[in-house]
């Protein structure tokens, strides 16, 4: 089962690569990633879908998306 999340980062792609890296660290799956950056507002724009199984689930994901600096808001999308 696949879920996606929402997130906006600081703009650049070291912001990018610090959430996948600690999310491939901890071993979640990734499917897709797609970001999209903003002018207006230094923001970045980040939907990730990963596999979801009983070990690691999307809470899972979040909480440790949350402990990234970069990451200002993180949302599941449906």
């Amino acid at each position: 089962m696949t879920k996606c999340i929402s997130a906006r980062l600081d703009n650049g792609l070291e912001s990018l690569v610090r959430v996948t890296n600690i999310l491939r660290r901890k071993e979640f799956k990734i499917k897709d990633i797609k970001m999209t950056s903003s002018t207006e507002d230094c923001h970045s724009e980040l939907v990730l879908t990963i596999y979801e199984n009983e070990k690691l689930g999307i809470k899972q994901a979040i909480n440790q998306m949350k402990k990234v600096h970069d990451v200002c808001d993180i949302k599941e999308v449906n």
